[in-house]
């Protein structure tokens, strides 16, 4: 071999192995970097989700609290819900006037909430007393949810929330993929079942 074409690869070698040094290292630290950037990010994002979540819970709770809460002439939702019971049979002007009482109640919720787009109460009776704002959100009529696999779940946990999947729900007329919290309500001194709020 020549000494031009030995000076040649020799010079080569020279040059291609601190570029080589140089990608590899760039290589691992670029992926360090973006693989702890990913890291943060979704550890940032995680923190966020929870505290929204457990900021939503607690305002479930508050709804549900203020069901308790004596109103005009000292009753309450859960008072007005005893007239519900199942077997029993309220007069449509009775109907008007329990939702008409109950979209009073929960309207500062949804008004002051963005992401609530109604509150329903499923009676054991088979009525539906409701306030729903925004985004066509009506409950179907004929709708029975006693069925429903979401009720039945929110009535085993006894008073605690079941969070109903983001997906379209069938109660509703021209519904749109939401996320529902759903709590069973009882009587505070027989704890008698009084229907399940939405």
């Amino acid at each position: 071999m020549k000494l031009q074409r030995k000076f040649f690869l020799v010079f080569l070698l020279i040059s291609t192995i601190p570029v080589l040094i140089i990608t590899l290292y760039t290589y691992s630290r670029y992926t360090r970097l973006i693989t702890s950037q990913v890291e943060q990010s979704t550890e940032n994002l995680m923190d966020a989700v929870s505290i929204s979540t457990e900021r939503t819970l607690q305002n479930m709770d508050h709804i549900v609290e203020a069901m308790y809460l004596p109103r005009e002439e000292h009753l309450s939702v859960v008072d007005i819900l005893k007239k519900y019971s199942s077997g029993s049979h309220p007069t449509p002007y009775q109907v008007y006037a329990d939702t008409s009482q109950f979209s009073y109640v929960y309207q500062d919720f949804i008004n002051f909430y963005s992401y609530i787009n109604g509150i329903f109460l499923f009676t054991p009776c088979g009525q539906t007393l409701g306030y729903a704002y925004g985004n066509n959100i009506n409950v179907r009529h004929d709708y029975d949810p006693s069925e429903d696999e979401w009720y039945q779940n929110t009535v085993a946990l006894g008073g605690d929330t079941y969070i109903y999947g983001a997906e379209q729900k069938d109660l509703f007329e021209y519904s749109i993929a939401s996320i529902s919290f759903c709590t069973a309500l009882y009587d505070v001194q027989t704890r008698d079942f009084l229907g399940v709020m939405m």
